[in-house]
C-alpha cells in the first residue's frame, strides 16, 4: 500500500493541514452507517482540533524543546489516517470528513484551550509552560507533543 498509501493520505491532509471549508461535499461510497460516518466526523473534528492545539504549541515553542511526538505533523496524519482505514472507513470518506473542518473550528478550538487553561496567548513563557504541562499530563494535545 506504500505510495498509494501516500497519495491517498495526501489527498486526506492537504484539508487537515489548511482546514478546508466545511461544504465539501459528503461521499458515502463504503459500507457504513449514519452512526458511523457521524463518529468518523466527530473523530475527524477531535484529531484536526487537537493536532492544531499541538500546532500552535509547537511553532511557539519548537526553540524551547517542544516538537511533534512523531517527528512532524504529517506523521501524525498519516497514524491518525492510517487508524481510520483500520477501522474499515474507506479513503473517500476521511476526505470528506477531513474537508468539513474550517480554519475557524480549529482556531476556535485553539483560543478555547488557552483560555480553559488561563493562558495569554501573546505570552510565550505562558504558553510553552502550558506545552510542558500538557505533555506531563499526558492530555490527547500533549500526548501528540514532545520535548526535544
Amino acid at each position: 500500500m506504500g505510495h498509494k498509501r501516500l497519495l491517498v493520505a495526501a489527498a486526506v491532509l492537504t484539508p487537515l493541514a489548511a482546514c478546508a471549508a466545511p461544504d465539501a461535499p459528503v461521499v458515502e461510497e463504503a459500507p457504513a452507517t449514519r452512526e458511523a460516518l457521524a463518529e468518523l466526523n466527530e473523530a475527524t473534528l477531535y484529531f484536526a482540533q487537537n493536532s492544531g492545539i499541538a500546532s500552535f504549541y509547537v511553532t511557539r515553542c519548537g526553540a524551547a524543546g517542544i516538537g511533534y511526538r512523531l517527528g512532524t505533523s504529517t506523521e501524525m496524519n498519516l497514524r491518525f489516517f492510517d487508524t481510520l482505514v483500520a477501522r474499515g472507513y474507506a479513503p473517500e470518506q476521511i476526505a470528506a470528513a477531513a474537508s468539513r473542518v474550517s480554519r475557524k473550528d480549529v482556531d476556535d478550538a485553539t483560543a478555547a484551550h488557552l483560555k480553559a487553561k488561563g493562558v495569554d496567548g501573546a505570552d510565550d513563557a505562558a504558553v510553552c509552560a502550558s506545552a510542558t504541562a500538557e505533555i506531563g499530563a499526558r492530555s490527547a494535545v500533549g500526548n501528540m507533543m514532545r520535548r526535544v
